[in-house]
């Protein structure tokens, strides 16, 4: 009678391990599903900026980053404006602007911004007021 307990007590033993080697397979094929690199969000591959037409500064005007646009193209070949203007990084050294961030002399400005590691630059002029 002892030998049969310890046969069945093997078996339970055995089919425990191979039904736990099956949970861990099917777990591993799950994850491996939700990682598949086909599903993956796109990233930014390049941006441009523009100065929407209707904007004109002359000396004196206040400049707004409001007044960029900025649109980025995605590595899916999409492009999407970037409407969080927090995120994105103006160099305005380049322009000549006082404390108030008003435009203190006319000329051609080159603004450079930068969105996502990448960089793109707008070129406008002041004119005199």
């Amino acid at each position: 009678m002892a030998i049969k307990k310890d046969y069945n007590m093997k078996s339970k033993k055995i089919v425990s391990f191979v039904i736990l080697m099956a949970l861990v397979a099917a777990s591993v094929c799950i994850v491996a599903a939700c990682t598949d690199s086909s599903t993956d969000t796109p990233t930014v591959t390049s941006i441009t900026a523009i100065l929407a037409d209707d904007v004109s500064y002359t000396v004196g005007d206040a400049f707004d980053t409001e007044d960029v646009t900025v649109t980025a193209t995605m590595s899916d070949g999409t492009e999407r404006a970037v409407e969080t203007v927090a995120a994105l990084e103006f160099a305005l050294e380049a322009l000549k602007l006082n404390d108030e961030g008003e435009f203190t002399e006319a000329g051609e400005y080159t603004l450079n911004v930068s969105f996502a590691g990448h960089a793109a630059s707008v070129t406008f002029t002041v004119a005199e007021a």
